[in-house]
């Protein structure tokens, strides 16, 4: 087991880095000088009153500032263990990216951008910290809103064949460059598409899947429709190792705004659409503790309530999903709010759990002991009476339970707990028995033992 499986398969406690390298003006307005709120809005309007490179002075220092290592260690500090970082096409530098796009003009401003990037990737490494390199903003827009690289209002990417292969290229590019670092936890490919694209959003998936290197997972978006993503993935699972990225909101539906907090919570700590990791490998890629000014209206203790908000958060995404990422760090004119990660993580109201402890024997209990032998016993009964005569591989399924304890050590020792225990044991079949006809028989039971391991939170 290598460092990468470490940074790829373990929990993340994830924060989003917004407007870094994918400029949103509500969150950092230093580089906008004219009206506009995108990040096309903001190189446009640089580059008209100052020229390219004054313009490009400014972005590099935004890039080189936003994050340095004084936010490295005040997120390691509070066991944050991987960043979320959005993108445009526009970041990666790369000439053939900027040709007929509505950034071609503005391609010196972001000569340098990359090389920035890369160094940022390595200073989070230093820290212990992972990335996830999401591309917010592909060729097009894949929907309508201004984290898509303009104000044009418009998500052009889903009718457009040109656009979905020049972001294939473009994810090819990030893959290419940024395989090399053991912290890449995956890349995202899209983020927030609009709903009921499923058709042309396979398409452009498997694409991803095929240029991206194997031994990243690739995140996906699921427009807002996270069973139908759930699904398409475990049919699709021997393309490679997925990730369903889906967003939890609940300050914009006219339902949600008519609930007061007390309820909303509720609806949080009873897990409300939030399936089990050992199910589905899914990623809460943005959350945070805002409500609709609606809803605090309906309460008279905004301070409890938000606390419990963010706390009931915590412990669902911890307890069910691979992952989870707070949207955001931070803002330029200092704290933003229920929106702003340092200020909810400050008031105790987003803290993350830091490492477990090491159980006292690094033998397997005896009760998982039992359950793997008798299960292990069910399992050839089953299959001898099903297949009389055929040679199985039994010795596999045993192997598949106690490399689930052995993995789940390596996790541990490492300060950690394995996050994505689907694509684990389907990328550890590959490894322990490629082209073994058998092999389904570890991987069940492989998938059996993390179950086990799940429902008896004392033993791990």
């Amino acid at each position: 087991m290598t460092e990468r499986d470490l940074y790829v398969y373990r929990k993340q406690y994830g924060v989003n880095i917004g407007s870094w390298f994918c400029l949103e003006r509500w969150i950092c307005h230093d580089l906008h000088v004219s009206d506009g709120d995108s990040e096309l809005d903001a190189v446009s309007g640089l580059v008209a009153k100052f020229g390219v490179e004054e313009a490009k002075r400014r972005f590099e220092h935004h890039w080189n500032s936003w994050i340095v290592d004084e936010d490295w260690k005040y997120l390691a500090e509070r066991n944050v263990n991987s960043v979320r970082i959005p993108i445009g096409f526009w970041s990666l530098s790369h000439a053939s990216l900027f040709k007929d796009s509505p950034f071609e003009a503005y391609a010196g401003v972001y000569e340098n951008c990359i090389s920035i990037l890369i160094k940022k990737v390595q200073e989070a490494h230093k820290y212990g910290i992972g990335v996830l390199l999401d591309l917010h903003a592909v060729y097009g827009g894949a929907n309508e809103a201004i984290h898509s690289g303009t104000s044009s209002g418009k998500a052009e990417f889903f009718s457009n064949a040109n656009f979905q292969q020049r972001s294939v290229d473009t994810v090819r590019y990030m893959s290419d460059v940024f395989a090399q670092f053991p912290n890449i936890v995956g890349i995202q490919v899209v983020s927030e598409p609009n709903y009921g694209q499923n058709e042309v959003l396979g398409r452009y998936y498997t694409a991803c899947r095929a240029v991206v290197d194997k031994e990243i997972p690739v995140y996906i978006g699921d427009g807002w429709d996270l069973n139908a993503w759930v699904e398409w993935v475990h049919q699709h699972e021997q393309e490679g190792s997925y990730v369903v990225d889906h967003h939890y909101y609940f300050c914009f539906s006219e339902d949600d705004c008519k609930q007061r907090p007390k309820d909303i919570v509720k609806r949080v700590e009873a897990g409300e659409g939030c399936p089990d990791a050992e199910e589905c490998s899914v990623a809460v890629g943005e959350w945070s503790c805002t409500l609709s000014e609606q809803s605090w209206g309906r309460t008279k203790l905004p301070d409890k309530r938000r606390k419990d908000f963010g706390e009931a958060q915590v412990l669902l995404y911890t307890e069910k999903n691979g992952g989870s990422y707070f949207w955001t760090y931070k803002f330029s004119d200092g704290r933003g709010g229920e929106w702003d990660f340092r200020e909810m993580n400050e008031a105790g109201n987003v803290v993350y759990p830091g490492p477990k402890p090491l159980p006292k024997s690094l033998d397997p209990p005896k009760a998982f002991v039992q359950k793997r032998d008798s299960e292990y016993e069910e399992h050839v009964n089953y299959w001898t009476h099903q297949c009389p005569g055929e040679t199985f591989c039994h010795a596999l399924f045993k192997q598949g339970w106690d490399d689930a304890w052995t993995d789940s050590l390596f996790f541990l020792k490492n300060n950690s707990v394995l996050g994505y225990p689907r694509i684990w044991a389907q990328m550890r079949t590959r490894t322990v028995c490629p082209d073994n006809k058998y092999a389904w028989e570890y991987l069940h039971a492989m998938q059996r033992a993390f179950q086990f391991l799940k429902t008896k939170g004392n033993v791990l």
